[in-house]
């Protein structure tokens, strides 16, 4: 049997604590960011990712809270390192919440040429 529970994680961010989690709120959030075209999120450059997605994990959860606050990507990218991003494995969160459990993740292509 398979456990279907979300993967959250506490951090502190801009004073306050939050509880972040890449649920299908946020999926939506940012399928609706980028025109309906969730592919789109997965095609950014890694920085913008990572930003886009840690926002709609913030906005999801202010609301949730009842908090008057949103953030934007753009906000997000000026107040957090991207290193602070790859630390909490933002884009990791992403990726494991959109790929079917049980499905192998393709291993990175290589540039060198094994047969020469």
């Amino acid at each position: 049997m398979t456990s279907i529970r979300l993967e959250k994680k506490t951090v502190e961010f801009d004073g306050r604590v939050w509880e972040i989690c890449c649920n299908m709120a946020v999926l939506d959030e940012l399928q609706e960011a980028h025109g309906g075209d969730f592919s789109a999120v997965m095609n950014l450059p890694s920085m913008q990712a990572a930003a886009a997605i840690f926002a709609a994990m913030l906005n999801d959860y202010a609301e949730d809270m009842g908090w008057e606050i949103r953030y934007t990507p753009r906000q997000v990218a000026k107040l957090v390192p991207f290193s602070a991003l790859q630390e909490m494995d933002i884009i990791g969160m992403f990726t494991r919440a959109v790929i079917p459990i049980g499905v192998p993740q393709a291993a990175p292509e290589s540039d060198a040429d094994p047969g020469n």
